[in-house]
């Protein structure tokens, strides 16, 4: 923008008809011109130029690979064989029969047991059966003196008429077999009665021998007085 400066130049001016000086125009100050502002250019601000954000890319993540395990393989056990045992033979023991010297009899309603004697040591005894059942301890008593077996009334009165075996076992293998017959009531006395039958067979014998002696003395007498 340009400022005009200007100048006032006085013009004089002359009048025919007056001789009067013309005053004297005192001239006007030269007015200085106010220098030209210079309006400041605008500054446009820059503009803030926001930093575009570096995007970090995110990592391609590579998938694991799924590791397919290696199958675990069992080995197949080693199947030891079983040794084959050969069982060893049993040995029965020949069964030791102890000799009687008359049949052992029981008598079906007697009141006493049957007792049954064995030459072994009771100490060695295991078992004792009769026709292959277990006797237990209400059917049969074991007492020592040897071994003796004493079979109870209510157990042999469960036994038929016949003949019978004990059988009795020892640890030292040993086999013992006694046989018994049950007798009806009235075939033969009862067994544990062989006593009292002794007995009057005595007191019988005794009185045969008092008649005797007594026919005897009589017939002695009679001779005597015949004589």
């Amino acid at each position: 923008m340009l400022c005009l400066v200007l100048a006032y130049v006085p013009i004089e001016v002359v009048h025919a008809e007056s001789t009067t000086p013309p005053p004297v125009v005192t001239p006007s100050p030269v007015v200085t011109p106010s220098p030209e502002v210079i309006p400041s250019p605008v500054v446009t601000p820059t503009p803030v130029v926001t930093p575009t954000p570096v995007v970090t890319p995110t990592p391609v993540v590579a998938p694991t690979s799924v590791v397919t395990p290696t199958p675990v393989v069992t080995p197949t056990p080693v199947v030891t064989p079983t040794p084959v045992v050969t069982p060893t033979p049993v040995v029965t023991p020949t069964p030791v029969v102890t000799p009687s010297a008359a049949p052992l009899s029981w008598s079906q309603g007697s009141t006493t047991g049957l007792s049954l004697r064995i030459d072994k040591p009771l100490e060695t005894h295991i078992v004792s059966k009769v026709d292959g059942v277990v006797l237990t301890s209400a059917q049969a008593a074991f007492t020592s003196g040897s071994t003796i077996v004493t079979l109870q009334p209510a157990f042999l009165s469960s036994l038929t008429v016949g003949t019978h075996t004990l059988t009795s076992m020892f640890n030292d293998d040993t086999v013992v077999e006694v046989t018994f017959q049950i007798a009806p009531a009235s075939a033969t006395p009862k067994t544990g009665d062989n006593a009292a039958l002794t007995i009057v067979l005595t007191f019988a014998l005794a009185i045969c021998a008092m008649l005797t002696l007594l026919f005897g003395a009589g017939a002695l007498r009679s001779r005597s007085r015949q004589n």
